[in-house]
């Protein structure tokens, strides 16, 4: 596994240097394996959920030691019913034993293969209550279960299966009886219907969906993939790449632009120390994002007239990706009564984030009066007449 740890971590760096010279901002994310609770994606081996837990949780080590900002995306999870022992497992259950494995604190958000296999996608029931694109929110519930709440679900693969008899193939139909694939067919309006009617109803129930892949756009056009393939029959495109039905309705329907917005906490540093009370101040400021990670850098100005002088005080780290931290410590050991001011600047990488740039205000005051104290107030000495041998005492000035 440290290779496996060492590979990341070298990609990582890769892309965050394509990146930083792509005059275009861009994002990445990595998905870590494909349906893992399915043998074939094993060799046929059995399904193992600890295996594939610890290649997460490296591959999530790898990557963010070398760009934070890229999610590291777990489980790409095949909705899945009970099969015999090791050829497949119940997504559900592979999700809760990969928490049972460590996965918590691993990964930026879930993915899951929500396809409708046939049923109309806002339809819980259908498929047994398992095979269906609501599949999602069981999915969802593991993470609530597991404090992961606050954590995205991604649907990165999902789609209806369009009857090929529509497009005069219909000997596809009886091979994919043969397979166990017929049930899950629809018609062309269907297929066009229920992707648009998918999208709406996760825009309207689902605050914690993130990405949602359409599976496919182009596997139809694809030489590789026989006729009646199923793949080239969830593609949205026809094999000469003219548009289906589910293209158009996917083109026409109406969007709202994702919008990355940052957010700092606290928004505002504000002190006020004793006198006599001076010491190292240290507080952690926290950069938030609403739904995708990116890199943000901080620096601060603490330059001032007169009137304010400086704030003397250090950051650490000064580069990190949204919901990350830093620290602002400030030494008020050696300074005296007034107030004292500074800035500190977020910047976010991408010209995408609203803002980009925030200012976080900083205040210091140090209160109290200078004053002194002298210890013992006052010396006194009961001495024999005939004793003239000399005396000392110790007399202290304070600082109070």
């Amino acid at each position: 596994m440290d290779d496996w740890q060492a590979f990341f971590q070298a990609l990582a760096a890769h892309i965050a240097q394509k990146r930083a010279d792509c005059a275009t901002p861009y994002h990445v994310a990595l998905e870590i394996w494909n349906e893992p609770n399915l043998d074939f994606q094993w060799n046929y081996e059995d399904v193992d959920p600890a295996r594939y837990t610890e290649m997460v949780k490296r591959a999530y080590l790898g990557v963010k030691a070398a760009d934070p900002a890229i999610p590291i995306v777990a489980g790409s999870l095949a909705p899945t019913g009970d099969l015999p022992q090791g050829r497949a497992m119940n997504d559900v259950d592979f999700l809760e034993a990969m928490y049972a494995n460590g996965l918590l604190d691993h990964f930026d958000a879930i993915s899951i293969h929500n396809y409708g296999f046939g049923g109309e996608p806002e339809d819980k029931e259908w498929g047994s209550s398992i095979v269906n694109f609501r599949r999602a929110e069981d999915i969802y519930d593991v993470m609530v279960a597991h404090g992961d709440g606050d954590k995205s679900v991604w649907g990165t693969e999902f789609g209806w299966l369009m009857d090929a008899s529509e497009e005069d193939h219909p000997e596809c139909l009886a091979y994919w009886d043969s397979i166990g694939f017929l049930w899950q067919k629809v018609s062309a309006e269907q297929q066009a219907d229920y992707l648009q009617r998918s999208f709406a109803y996760a825009d309207a129930n689902w605050p914690w969906m993130g990405v949602m892949i359409v599976s496919g756009l182009d596997f139809s056009m694809l030489p590789w993939y026989a006729t009646c393939d199923p793949l080239r029959w969830f593609a949205v495109l026809k094999p000469d790449g003219l548009p289906r039905l589910a293209y158009t309705a996917l083109k026409e329907m109406d969007k709202r632009p994702v919008v990355s917005t940052m957010t700092i906490t606290p928004a505002a540093l504000d002190w006020s120390v004793r006198l006599r009370e001076r010491d190292i101040i240290t507080e952690t400021v926290t950069v938030l994002s609403n739904n995708w990670t990116f890199p943000w850098s901080v620096v601060t100005d603490t330059a001032s007239g007169a009137s304010q002088p400086r704030l003397p005080l250090a950051i650490t780290p000064t580069l990190g990706s949204a919901g990350e931290s830093f620290q602002v410590t400030v030494d008020t050991r050696d300074l005296g009564i007034g107030t004292y001011a500074g800035v500190i600047t977020v910047t976010a990488a991408y010209t995408t984030v609203t803002p980009q740039v925030i200012t976080v205000p900083l205040n210091l005051e140090i209160w109290g009066v200078w004053g002194m104290d002298v210890r013992p107030a006052s010396l006194s000495w009961m001495m024999a007449v005939t004793d003239t041998s000399p005396v000392a005492a110790t007399v202290a000035v304070e600082n109070t």
